[in-house]
């Protein structure tokens, strides 16, 4: 447990907590970024039939998903119109839409010469980050441009003995509503 109450500064409001991807899959889950809603419907092979049709109706893109460990949603995803990577979804890195290693993020072509340095806050307290412009990003067909991103370090090969080209978050997502189907292991992504 933390105190989810430092988060504040970062997103403008108060917080009282943090739901995780452990608590997600139970549910036909989304995060509807737009209305501001997070709608959780019981998982299910006639709930889920209900949720296609309604989702094929609204005409959203589909990107299929991969769960590792216990929580970490990966995805397949394009950074600057490089080849493809998987890319670690986390929808909770709230003012900014992608972190990289300085060694991804110059294998991706972001100029790293117009970097900023802000304090921030992270899941284990305050941390200094390096801010910067990706021209695009994409997950599936999902594309978003001018996203900014931040340098960090994660270690997915020593976890799970694959590399992931980033996290992808909040930015990139907020224009959507965004629904996890643990059971197809897709993401509907619709405006």
């Amino acid at each position: 447990m933390i105190n989810a109450r430092q988060f504040a500064r970062v997103v403008g409001h108060r917080v009282d907590g943090v739901l995780g991807t452990v608590l997600l899959y139970h549910f036909l889950a989304t995060i509807d970024y737009p209305r501001g809603e997070l709608v959780l419907r019981r998982r299910g092979a006639a709930a889920l039939r209900r949720f296609e049709a309604d989702a094929s109706a609204r005409a959203g893109a589909v990107v299929p998903f991969w769960l590792a460990g216990d929580h970490f949603v990966f995805a397949p995803g394009r950074v600057n119109g490089r080849p493809p990577v998987l890319l670690f979804v986390d929808t909770g890195l709230a003012g900014g839409g992608f972190v990289a290693s300085d060694s991804a993020a110059r294998a991706f072509g972001i100029d790293l010469s117009a970097v900023t340095r802000r304090s921030g806050v992270g899941g284990a307290g305050p941390v200094e980050v390096t801010w910067f412009m990706v021209d695009s990003i994409a997950v599936g067909d999902v594309v978003a441009r001018g996203v900014r991103g931040a340098l960090g370090q994660f270690a997915f090969r020593r976890s799970f003995g694959f590399d992931a080209g980033g996290i992808v978050s909040h930015a990139v997502f907020r224009p959507y509503a965004i629904t996890f189907d643990f059971d197809g292991m897709r993401l509907f992504v619709e405006r």
